[in-house]
């Protein structure tokens, strides 16, 4: 569950008054100020539902009030780093796409991609380590596959596949 202050301080104008006069002041409200840092995402997000705006003279002293229900639109993805495992990919869409590529790639390339077996026990013997290779695969850092890779998928190209999923 999320903390946060009671009040917290957004915008605000100083304004000279005589007894009696009034001026109209104006602000708005930005993503940023319904905002909270999500560590789990390193990124500000917004939670959707009901805010309560407060405006007056003092902290102690806040006679207008109104409620905005706020609608978050930015999806909550965990940034991926070259230490996430390789699993982590699976929690964005674009990640689904490129685990699944990897996957299907590293698997070829092993030998445990799709093969012809000559008996029912072959058959079997391969489904067991084509799944043991991807258990062991899943939890394996993104930056193993630049050391794997034997100079085919470089640093760069890792930092280049981070920065277009996380975006």
């Amino acid at each position: 569950e999320l903390f946060r202050p009671e009040k917290e301080l957004k915008h605000f104008a100083k304004v000279e008054l005589e007894p009696g006069e009034e001026k109209a002041v104006r602000f708005e409200l930005s993503y940023r100020d319904f905002a909270h840092y999500d560590a789990r995402v390193h990124d500000w997000q917004v939670n959707s539902g009901p805010f309560t705006i407060l405006v007056g003279g003092s902290s102690a002293s806040l006679p207008l009030k109104a409620t905005v229900d706020i609608q978050a639109t930015k999806a909550k993805y965990p940034k991926l780093t070259p230490n996430s495992l390789l699993k982590e990919l699976k929690r964005s869409p674009q990640g689904q796409i490129v685990y699944q590529q990897l996957m299907e790639d590293m698997m070829k390339r092993m030998g445990g991609g799709a093969q012809v077996a000559s008996s029912p026990d072959e058959e079997a013997n391969r489904k067991k380590a084509s799944t043991m290779m991807e258990v062991f695969m899943r939890d394996m850092p993104l930056r193993n596959l630049v050391r794997m890779s034997q100079g085919n998928f470089t640093e760069e190209m890792l930092e280049g596949l981070l920065k277009q999923i996380n975006e």
